[in-house]
């Protein structure tokens, strides 16, 4: 039978990974109103994308990925974690447990209001969700530019970028990581610029920050 320490040790494992991530973006985002719609493309293990609803205080956030296996066994199973913690807590946890609970566990977790998960590729997902035309403010893209790059080609790769301009607002704001895409920057940037974007050198050497500054309908 888990207890409540089991459980709190769990959930403990799991805070500390998103606290990483949290780290990670504090050091990248400075141009931010909370509250906003956030796209975080390849989330992976959903780590990320829990992170950048907490640290962003977003209203929504949607975590996107080509395989969700990992989400399942990760943000997925924190979730199951909080709610038998929860459920628990009035009749097993001690008054340090409640404490711990209220403490170090961000409100919107407690609460429930997770990140939505959906597997998709990124070059197809505007094209089969064209419902979110102009929903996001940021839209964050770690890690997955390279993969992308090198196994769907360039084709793909436009594609996601057209994509992913038609799915943010005016004002809104991309952040891509670029590593291991070696000399084809240059085109990264001109295809973003292209579609309506500017880059904006936020300083970072794998990170290229961009603001879109033309909507849809002048394209």
């Amino acid at each position: 039978m888990t207890t409540i320490q089991n459980l709190r040790d769990q959930i403990e494992g799991h805070m500390k990974v998103i606290r990483k991530y949290q780290e990670d973006i504090e050091n990248l985002i400075t141009y931010w109103t909370p509250g906003g719609k956030i796209l975080n493309v390849g989330c992976s293990t959903g780590y990320e994308t829990i992170a950048l609803m907490w640290f962003l205080r977003a209203n929504c956030v949607i975590g996107l990925d080509k395989n969700l296996s990992k989400v399942h066994t990760h943000a997925l199973e924190l979730k199951e974690n909080l709610w038998v913690y929860d459920f628990k807590l009035p009749s097993n946890g001690l008054v340090e447990d409640k404490k711990w609970w209220e403490n170090e566990v961000p409100r919107f977790l407690r609460e429930g209001h997770f990140p939505i998960f959906l597997e998709e590729d990124i070059s197809q997902f505007y094209n089969n969700f064209p419902q979110f035309k102009t929903l996001f403010d940021l839209v964050y893209w770690s890690k997955v530019m390279g993969q992308v790059h090198e196994f769907q080609k360039r084709p793909a790769v436009i594609s996601a970028i057209e994509g992913i301009y038609y799915m943010t607002k005016f004002d809104a704001w991309v952040i891509v990581e670029h590593e291991h895409v070696g000399n084809d920057l240059d085109y990264l940037q001109e295809e973003f610029i292209r579609v309506g974007f500017e880059v904006i050198d936020e300083g970072c050497e794998y990170f290229m920050c961009l603001h879109k500054v033309r909507n849809p309908e002048h394209s």
